[in-house]
């Protein structure tokens, strides 16, 4: 069922084109409304690609204000900025509890493990679901983010 889910929503996503631009400036804007994102002083912010949220922007904006980590490549240690106020995160799909279907590899799962710091995921309003598979080692967001809202997972 993740895998079916996973190429689905890829597909729909590949087919985004100019219109991307706009949503993730959307979801950009409603990230930075967040209060935990105005009092943070350092965020971990993945590097978008494949039509995921476009985070540049983001990352050139704060990058004067924040102290600003990349997630790590594979010679880097996967802990690399585990120690920072917030956690922006990509994936493919999402639930309103804040369960998060990635790409299938684990890497979030293992990273995040350990992570206390706010984890917000950025998301286009499609990728939303009212229930997503998830098994007991997915780690949950505590914010999820598209074009139209801002979801607290910890309300829900």
């Amino acid at each position: 069922m993740k895998d079916k889910l996973r190429k689905n929503i890829l597909k729909k996503r590949k087919e985004l084109n100019k219109e991307t631009m706009n949503l993730s400036k959307k979801i950009i804007f409603n990230l930075i409304r967040l209060e935990e994102f105005k009092n943070s002083k350092s965020m971990h912010c993945y590097m978008s690609n494949n039509n995921e949220v476009d985070t540049i922007d983001l990352i050139k904006k704060f990058c004067y204000d924040k102290t600003i980590i990349i997630p790590p490549q594979k010679n880097m240690p996967l802990d690399t900025g585990k120690d920072v106020d917030i956690v922006i995160i990509p994936g493919i799909a999402f639930d309103k509890s804040g369960n998060r279907l990635g790409y299938g590899s684990g890497f979030y799962d293992i990273f995040l493990q350990d992570i206390t710091s706010t984890k917000v995921a950025l998301a286009y309003e499609f990728q939303i679901f009212n229930n997503i598979p998830s098994e007991p080692h997915d780690i949950t967001m505590d914010y999820i983010i598209t074009e139209k809202r801002i979801i607290n997972c910890k309300d829900v």
